[in-house]
């Protein structure tokens, strides 16, 4: 759920702890992540509207080529599998954090790949396995031409701009 819209009370707030100033984008959801693990449930209220920003590279959450950002996501990463295995360890919990874990893996390869190396590791502690990353086959092409990390660029910049 897009966290926004999110109501909290002072009690809630205060039982998840402070905000982690280590992370650069995603900050917000693993705040919530904790502020789910410290509640009691969560209500959904129907016809609620909240307003966002567009995502962009402009953006905060912009992963983009930045090394800071990337190891600053890969922490949030790790932050939310121990989070919601703090909760169930079941296979079902094991399955949902690898895809997790594999649908992140496009912001990391081939440039991080001590990061890619470790969430292979990690994958692989939860029984299962990591595959590299594929592009759309809209940009095969280009990957084919001029290699990946051409592709993997323009792939990035115009899913987050809204384009292609």
């Amino acid at each position: 759920m897009q966290t926004g819209s999110w109501l909290v009370s002072r009690e809630l707030t205060e039982a998840a702890g402070p905000w982690d100033v280590r992370l650069l984008g995603d900050d917000d959801g693993e705040y919530f992540c904790r502020v789910l693990l410290a509640s009691d449930g969560v209500r959904f209220v129907p016809g609620s509207r909240v307003y966002y920003r567009e995502a962009g590279s402009g953006s905060l959450s912009y992963i983009g080529g930045s090394d800071r950002k990337r190891d600053a996501q890969w922490l949030s990463m790790k932050l939310h599998v121990g989070y919601i295995r703090s909760l169930e360890d079941s296979e079902r919990v094991r399955t949902a954090c690898v895809k997790f874990l594999q649908n992140w893996m496009v912001f990391f390869y081939p440039e991080r790949l001590d990061i890619f190396r470790q969430a292979e590791d990690l994958a692989w502690k939860l029984g299962g396995e990591l595959q590299v990353p594929r592009l759309s086959w809209k940009y095969s092409w280009i990957k084919m031409l001029f290699g990946w990390r051409l592709a993997d660029a323009l792939s990035s910049r115009y899913q987050m701009s809204g384009g292609c």
